[in-house]
Protein backbone atom coordinates (compact mmCIF):
# COMPACT_ATOMS: atom_id res chain seq x y z
CA UNK A 1 0.00 0.00 0.00
CA UNK A 2 1.34 3.12 -0.89
CA UNK A 3 2.17 6.02 2.69
CA UNK A 4 0.60 9.68 2.07
CA UNK A 5 4.54 10.33 1.16
CA UNK A 6 4.80 7.72 -1.70
CA UNK A 7 3.85 8.60 -5.09
CA UNK A 8 1.65 6.35 -6.65
CA UNK A 9 3.60 6.31 -10.01
CA UNK A 10 6.76 4.98 -7.95
CA UNK A 11 4.46 2.51 -6.50
CA UNK A 12 4.88 -1.06 -7.77
CA UNK A 13 2.69 -1.22 -10.75
CA UNK A 14 -0.98 -2.76 -10.56
CA UNK A 15 -1.64 -1.69 -6.66
CA UNK A 16 -5.31 -1.21 -6.97
CA UNK A 17 -6.88 1.89 -6.73
CA UNK A 18 -9.90 3.19 -6.15
CA UNK A 19 -10.97 5.95 -9.03
CA UNK A 20 -13.61 8.29 -8.67
CA UNK A 21 -15.03 11.06 -11.76
CA UNK A 22 -16.88 13.69 -10.02
CA UNK A 23 -18.44 16.11 -11.95
CA UNK A 24 -19.89 19.94 -10.51
CA UNK A 25 -23.00 21.43 -11.45
CA UNK A 26 -23.07 24.91 -13.34
CA UNK A 27 -26.24 24.93 -15.18
CA UNK A 28 -25.73 26.03 -19.00
CA UNK A 29 -21.73 26.08 -17.92
CA UNK A 30 -21.87 21.85 -17.72
CA UNK A 31 -20.82 22.45 -21.59
CA UNK A 32 -17.12 23.30 -20.38
CA UNK A 33 -17.23 19.80 -18.55
CA UNK A 34 -18.48 18.14 -21.42
CA UNK A 35 -15.51 19.59 -23.50
CA UNK A 36 -12.81 18.31 -21.00
CA UNK A 37 -15.21 14.93 -20.74
CA UNK A 38 -14.23 14.39 -24.34
CA UNK A 39 -10.72 15.72 -24.41
CA UNK A 40 -9.77 12.88 -21.76
CA UNK A 41 -11.58 10.40 -23.65
CA UNK A 42 -9.77 11.47 -26.49
CA UNK A 43 -6.61 11.12 -24.76
CA UNK A 44 -6.93 7.94 -22.88
CA UNK A 45 -8.36 6.58 -26.11
CA UNK A 46 -11.71 4.45 -24.64
CA UNK A 47 -15.17 4.96 -22.90
CA UNK A 48 -14.24 6.76 -19.35
CA UNK A 49 -16.67 4.43 -17.40
CA UNK A 50 -13.67 1.95 -17.89
CA UNK A 51 -11.25 3.44 -16.05
CA UNK A 52 -13.88 4.72 -12.75
CA UNK A 53 -14.87 2.12 -10.05
CA UNK A 54 -17.69 6.05 -9.14
CA UNK A 55 -18.92 8.64 -11.50
CA UNK A 56 -20.52 11.71 -9.29
CA UNK A 57 -22.89 14.19 -10.98
CA UNK A 58 -24.62 17.39 -8.97
CA UNK A 59 -27.36 19.32 -11.09
CA UNK A 60 -26.06 19.64 -14.59
CA UNK A 61 -22.97 17.11 -13.56
CA UNK A 62 -25.56 14.55 -12.99
CA UNK A 63 -26.98 14.25 -16.43
CA UNK A 64 -23.01 13.98 -17.56
CA UNK A 65 -22.74 11.53 -14.81
CA UNK A 66 -25.37 9.11 -16.16
CA UNK A 67 -24.59 9.70 -19.86
CA UNK A 68 -21.20 8.77 -19.08
CA UNK A 69 -22.26 5.89 -17.42
CA UNK A 70 -24.20 4.46 -19.83
CA UNK A 71 -21.00 4.56 -22.07
CA UNK A 72 -22.04 7.84 -24.16
CA UNK A 73 -19.11 9.15 -25.93
CA UNK A 74 -18.42 12.39 -24.02
CA UNK A 75 -18.70 14.60 -27.76
CA UNK A 76 -22.58 13.62 -28.01
CA UNK A 77 -23.39 14.82 -24.44
CA UNK A 78 -21.50 18.32 -25.91
CA UNK A 79 -24.60 18.50 -28.14
CA UNK A 80 -27.20 18.20 -25.50
CA UNK A 81 -25.29 21.85 -24.17
CA UNK A 82 -25.17 23.25 -27.86
CA UNK A 83 -28.26 21.96 -28.99
CA UNK A 84 -31.10 21.82 -27.07
CA UNK A 85 -30.51 24.46 -24.26
CA UNK A 86 -32.64 27.04 -25.60
CA UNK A 87 -35.20 24.45 -25.13
CA UNK A 88 -34.19 24.14 -21.22
CA UNK A 89 -33.39 27.99 -20.98
CA UNK A 90 -36.06 29.37 -22.99
CA UNK A 91 -35.64 32.72 -22.88
CA UNK A 92 -33.05 35.59 -23.46
CA UNK A 93 -31.64 37.30 -20.11
CA UNK A 94 -33.74 40.24 -21.12
CA UNK A 95 -36.89 38.28 -22.02
CA UNK A 96 -36.37 36.61 -18.93
CA UNK A 97 -36.05 39.70 -16.61
CA UNK A 98 -39.46 41.33 -18.48
CA UNK A 99 -41.17 38.01 -18.55
CA UNK A 100 -40.15 38.24 -14.24
CA UNK A 101 -41.25 41.41 -13.63
CA UNK A 102 -44.57 40.79 -16.15
CA UNK A 103 -45.80 38.34 -13.82
CA UNK A 104 -44.66 40.74 -10.13
CA UNK A 105 -48.40 41.75 -10.07
CA UNK A 106 -49.83 38.41 -9.80
CA UNK A 107 -47.00 36.45 -8.32
CA UNK A 108 -44.98 38.57 -6.92
CA UNK A 109 -41.50 37.54 -6.04
CA UNK A 110 -42.87 33.91 -5.56
CA UNK A 111 -42.12 32.63 -9.49
CA UNK A 112 -39.15 30.54 -11.03
CA UNK A 113 -37.31 32.00 -13.80
CA UNK A 114 -37.95 29.26 -16.23
CA UNK A 115 -40.86 26.75 -16.49
CA UNK A 116 -39.36 22.91 -15.97
CA UNK A 117 -41.51 21.58 -18.97
CA UNK A 118 -38.46 22.02 -21.27
CA UNK A 119 -36.08 20.45 -18.90
CA UNK A 120 -38.44 17.28 -18.94
CA UNK A 121 -38.93 17.22 -22.37
CA UNK A 122 -34.84 17.06 -22.85
CA UNK A 123 -34.52 14.64 -20.08
CA UNK A 124 -36.71 12.47 -20.66
CA UNK A 125 -35.79 12.54 -24.33
CA UNK A 126 -32.84 11.93 -24.29
CA UNK A 127 -31.67 9.62 -21.17
CA UNK A 128 -33.81 6.89 -23.01
CA UNK A 129 -32.21 3.48 -22.86
CA UNK A 130 -32.52 3.56 -27.48
CA UNK A 131 -29.92 5.91 -26.87
CA UNK A 132 -27.23 3.70 -24.95
CA UNK A 133 -28.61 0.73 -26.35
CA UNK A 134 -25.57 0.89 -29.08
CA UNK A 135 -22.85 1.50 -26.20
CA UNK A 136 -24.08 -1.78 -24.16
CA UNK A 137 -24.79 -4.50 -26.75
CA UNK A 138 -26.20 -7.71 -25.46
CA UNK A 139 -27.73 -5.58 -21.93
CA UNK A 140 -31.28 -5.98 -20.96
CA UNK A 141 -32.80 -3.98 -18.67
CA UNK A 142 -33.26 -5.24 -15.17
CA UNK A 143 -36.21 -2.89 -14.15
CA UNK A 144 -38.52 -3.00 -16.89
CA UNK A 145 -38.69 -1.25 -20.54
CA UNK A 146 -37.57 2.74 -19.06
CA UNK A 147 -33.82 3.05 -17.63
CA UNK A 148 -33.94 2.57 -14.38
CA UNK A 149 -31.21 4.14 -11.67
CA UNK A 150 -30.69 0.75 -10.78
CA UNK A 151 -29.84 0.03 -14.61
CA UNK A 152 -26.82 1.67 -14.90
CA UNK A 153 -25.50 -0.46 -12.00
CA UNK A 154 -26.14 -3.86 -13.55
CA UNK A 155 -25.01 -2.45 -17.46
CA UNK A 156 -21.71 -2.00 -15.81
CA UNK A 157 -21.38 -5.57 -14.17
CA UNK A 158 -21.91 -4.48 -10.63
CA UNK A 159 -18.29 -2.50 -10.91
CA UNK A 160 -19.25 0.89 -11.47
CA UNK A 161 -21.79 2.85 -8.86
CA UNK A 162 -23.66 6.06 -10.10
CA UNK A 163 -23.90 8.95 -7.52
CA UNK A 164 -26.10 11.86 -7.96
CA UNK A 165 -26.77 14.33 -5.63
CA UNK A 166 -29.98 16.42 -4.99
CA UNK A 167 -32.11 17.77 -1.68
CA UNK A 168 -35.32 16.79 -0.25
CA UNK A 169 -36.73 20.30 1.59
CA UNK A 170 -39.31 18.33 3.43
CA UNK A 171 -37.22 16.46 5.46
CA UNK A 172 -34.70 19.39 5.41
CA UNK A 173 -31.65 17.07 4.02
CA UNK A 174 -29.15 15.98 1.44
CA UNK A 175 -29.93 12.90 -0.27
CA UNK A 176 -27.40 10.97 -2.39
CA UNK A 177 -29.07 8.98 -5.17
CA UNK A 178 -26.51 5.68 -5.27
CA UNK A 179 -27.32 3.19 -8.54
CA UNK A 180 -25.94 0.66 -6.43
CA UNK A 181 -28.94 0.87 -3.78
CA UNK A 182 -32.46 -0.49 -4.00
CA UNK A 183 -33.72 2.48 -2.85
CA UNK A 184 -32.89 4.29 -5.84
CA UNK A 185 -33.56 1.48 -8.09
CA UNK A 186 -36.87 1.73 -10.14
CA UNK A 187 -36.38 5.43 -9.88
CA UNK A 188 -36.03 7.00 -13.84
CA UNK A 189 -32.72 7.93 -14.60
CA UNK A 190 -34.81 11.34 -15.93
CA UNK A 191 -36.56 11.54 -13.11
CA UNK A 192 -33.38 11.59 -10.81
CA UNK A 193 -31.09 13.56 -13.15
CA UNK A 194 -34.23 16.24 -12.97
CA UNK A 195 -34.25 16.20 -8.86
CA UNK A 196 -30.63 16.92 -8.98
CA UNK A 197 -31.23 19.82 -11.32
CA UNK A 198 -34.09 21.87 -10.22
CA UNK A 199 -32.48 24.66 -8.90
CA UNK A 200 -33.85 27.30 -6.81
CA UNK A 201 -35.28 30.45 -8.34
CA UNK A 202 -34.44 28.77 -12.15
CA UNK A 203 -37.18 26.27 -11.81
CA UNK A 204 -39.72 24.90 -9.64
CA UNK A 205 -38.97 21.83 -7.37
CA UNK A 206 -39.26 18.00 -8.66
CA UNK A 207 -42.07 16.22 -7.09
CA UNK A 208 -41.07 12.89 -6.77
CA UNK A 209 -43.08 9.82 -5.82
CA UNK A 210 -41.28 7.72 -3.23
CA UNK A 211 -42.93 4.31 -2.77
CA UNK A 212 -42.37 2.25 0.42
CA UNK A 213 -43.64 -1.18 0.70
CA UNK A 214 -47.25 -0.90 0.43
CA UNK A 215 -47.32 3.31 0.73
CA UNK A 216 -45.90 5.69 -1.43
CA UNK A 217 -46.07 9.56 -0.53
CA UNK A 218 -44.41 12.54 -2.87
CA UNK A 219 -41.42 14.22 -1.74
CA UNK A 220 -40.20 18.36 -3.38
CA UNK A 221 -36.53 17.73 -4.36
CA UNK A 222 -34.43 20.72 -5.75
CA UNK A 223 -30.80 21.06 -7.05
CA UNK A 224 -28.00 19.06 -4.79
CA UNK A 225 -25.96 22.22 -5.99
CA UNK A 226 -27.51 23.68 -2.79
CA UNK A 227 -25.05 21.38 -0.78
CA UNK A 228 -22.86 20.04 -2.95
CA UNK A 229 -22.15 21.55 -6.39
CA UNK A 230 -18.97 19.99 -6.01
CA UNK A 231 -20.02 15.72 -5.29
CA UNK A 232 -16.27 14.98 -4.64
CA UNK A 233 -16.65 15.10 -0.49
CA UNK A 234 -19.76 12.85 -1.14
CA UNK A 235 -18.29 10.60 -3.63
CA UNK A 236 -15.08 9.92 -1.03
CA UNK A 237 -17.25 9.20 1.54
CA UNK A 238 -19.04 6.42 -0.44
CA UNK A 239 -15.62 5.66 -1.70
CA UNK A 240 -14.81 4.55 1.91
CA UNK A 241 -18.27 3.15 2.64
CA UNK A 242 -17.85 1.20 -0.40
CA UNK A 243 -14.52 -0.84 0.30
CA UNK A 244 -13.72 -2.65 3.86
CA UNK A 245 -10.22 -1.91 4.54
CA UNK A 246 -9.83 1.34 1.78
CA UNK A 247 -7.95 4.22 3.21
CA UNK A 248 -7.56 7.32 1.89
CA UNK A 249 -4.12 7.43 -0.03
CA UNK A 250 -5.76 4.30 -2.22
CA UNK A 251 -8.43 6.55 -3.49
CA UNK A 252 -7.60 8.86 -6.63
CA UNK A 253 -10.38 11.63 -7.96
CA UNK A 254 -10.77 13.69 -11.18
CA UNK A 255 -12.94 16.36 -10.31
CA UNK A 256 -14.11 18.66 -13.17
CA UNK A 257 -15.74 22.17 -12.51
CA UNK A 258 -17.84 24.27 -14.70
CA UNK A 259 -15.58 27.07 -14.64
CA UNK A 260 -14.52 29.13 -11.87
CA UNK A 261 -16.40 32.81 -11.23
CA UNK A 262 -14.22 35.47 -12.12
CA UNK A 263 -16.92 38.37 -11.66
CA UNK A 264 -16.54 40.56 -8.51
CA UNK A 265 -19.37 42.33 -6.67
CA UNK A 266 -18.17 45.24 -5.94
CA UNK A 267 -18.44 47.09 -2.69
CA UNK A 268 -21.54 49.01 -3.84
CA UNK A 269 -23.32 46.08 -5.08
CA UNK A 270 -23.15 43.92 -2.19
CA UNK A 271 -24.40 46.96 0.19
CA UNK A 272 -26.84 48.28 -1.97
CA UNK A 273 -28.42 44.81 -3.67
CA UNK A 274 -31.98 44.15 -2.42
CA UNK A 275 -33.90 40.99 -3.07
CA UNK A 276 -34.36 41.23 -6.71
CA UNK A 277 -30.95 41.20 -7.52
CA UNK A 278 -29.35 39.02 -5.17
CA UNK A 279 -32.90 36.49 -6.37
CA UNK A 280 -30.41 35.77 -9.66
CA UNK A 281 -26.89 36.02 -8.70
CA UNK A 282 -26.95 34.16 -5.35
CA UNK A 283 -27.23 31.18 -7.35
CA UNK A 284 -24.24 31.61 -8.51
CA UNK A 285 -22.38 32.84 -5.32
CA UNK A 286 -23.55 30.01 -3.49
CA UNK A 287 -23.26 27.09 -6.48
CA UNK A 288 -19.56 28.28 -6.48
CA UNK A 289 -18.84 29.07 -2.66
CA UNK A 290 -19.84 24.89 -2.31
CA UNK A 291 -17.74 24.13 -4.76
CA UNK A 292 -14.90 25.73 -4.03
CA UNK A 293 -15.05 24.78 0.10
CA UNK A 294 -14.90 21.23 -1.31
CA UNK A 295 -12.13 21.67 -3.69
CA UNK A 296 -10.13 22.90 -0.38
CA UNK A 297 -11.36 20.03 1.53
CA UNK A 298 -10.40 17.08 -0.90
CA UNK A 299 -6.86 18.83 -1.31
CA UNK A 300 -6.23 18.44 1.86
CA UNK A 301 -7.86 14.98 2.72
CA UNK A 302 -6.21 13.61 -0.04
CA UNK A 303 -2.50 13.08 -1.51
CA UNK A 304 -1.70 16.00 -3.51
CA UNK A 305 -0.45 13.74 -6.87
CA UNK A 306 -4.05 11.78 -6.40
CA UNK A 307 -6.32 14.69 -6.82
CA UNK A 308 -7.02 16.07 -10.15
CA UNK A 309 -9.05 19.04 -10.36
CA UNK A 310 -10.07 20.42 -13.80
CA UNK A 311 -10.93 24.42 -13.28
CA UNK A 312 -10.06 27.57 -14.69
CA UNK A 313 -11.30 31.40 -13.99
CA UNK A 314 -14.10 32.15 -15.80
CA UNK A 315 -15.52 35.45 -16.93
CA UNK A 316 -19.37 35.24 -18.01
CA UNK A 317 -20.90 33.07 -14.82
CA UNK A 318 -24.04 32.95 -16.22
CA UNK A 319 -25.63 29.55 -15.79
CA UNK A 320 -28.18 30.45 -17.85
CA UNK A 321 -27.15 32.34 -20.86
CA UNK A 322 -27.43 29.92 -24.12
CA UNK A 323 -27.04 32.61 -26.82
CA UNK A 324 -25.07 31.55 -29.29
CA UNK A 325 -22.01 33.43 -28.77
CA UNK A 326 -22.03 32.53 -25.14
CA UNK A 327 -22.12 28.51 -26.07
CA UNK A 328 -19.51 28.87 -28.55
CA UNK A 329 -16.99 31.39 -25.78
CA UNK A 330 -17.38 28.09 -23.28
CA UNK A 331 -16.44 25.86 -25.73
CA UNK A 332 -13.83 27.62 -26.98
CA UNK A 333 -12.61 28.58 -22.90
CA UNK A 334 -12.48 24.73 -22.41
CA UNK A 335 -10.32 23.61 -25.17
CA UNK A 336 -8.03 26.52 -24.53
CA UNK A 337 -8.00 25.64 -20.80
CA UNK A 338 -6.77 21.83 -22.04
CA UNK A 339 -3.96 23.13 -23.76
CA UNK A 340 -2.22 25.25 -20.77
CA UNK A 341 0.22 23.99 -19.13
CA UNK A 342 -0.88 22.97 -15.82
CA UNK A 343 -3.67 21.01 -17.77
CA UNK A 344 -1.11 19.09 -19.71
CA UNK A 345 0.88 17.85 -17.18
CA UNK A 346 -2.21 16.83 -15.16
CA UNK A 347 -3.56 14.97 -17.97
CA UNK A 348 -0.01 13.13 -18.08
CA UNK A 349 0.79 12.35 -14.04
CA UNK A 350 -3.24 11.13 -14.54
CA UNK A 351 -2.43 8.28 -17.71
CA UNK A 352 0.68 7.48 -15.86
CA UNK A 353 -1.46 6.53 -12.76
CA UNK A 354 -3.79 4.64 -14.29
CA UNK A 355 -1.49 2.77 -16.54
CA UNK A 356 0.51 1.81 -13.51
CA UNK A 357 -2.42 1.15 -10.83
CA UNK A 358 -5.12 -1.30 -11.65
CA UNK A 359 -8.79 -0.21 -11.37
CA UNK A 360 -10.43 -2.08 -7.68
CA UNK A 361 -12.48 -4.77 -8.03
CA UNK A 362 -15.85 -3.51 -6.01
CA UNK A 363 -16.46 -6.48 -3.80
CA UNK A 364 -20.11 -5.08 -2.68
CA UNK A 365 -22.96 -5.95 -4.50
CA UNK A 366 -25.71 -3.56 -2.83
Amino acid sequence: MCNSVTKLKECEKDQPTYRILSLDGGGIRGLITAVWLHRLEQELGEPLRNHFNLIAGTSTGSILACGISLGKPAKELIKIYKERGKEIFTHSSFSRTLNFIKHLPTQGLNQQLYSDEGLKKVLKEELRWENFKEHNADVSLSFGSDLSFGDLWHINQRNLRTLVISYDTLNRKAIPFNSSQSRSAKIPVWEICKASSSAPIFFPAHIMEVKDDDTSYKIPMIDGGVVASNPTACAIAEGMRSGTGRNINQIVVVSLGTGDANRSIHIKQAQSWGIFNWTYNITNVLFDGVSQAVDNIASNMLPHENYFRFQAKLESDSLDDVSEENLNNLQAFANSYFETTICKKMVKDLKMILKTTSKVKDTENS
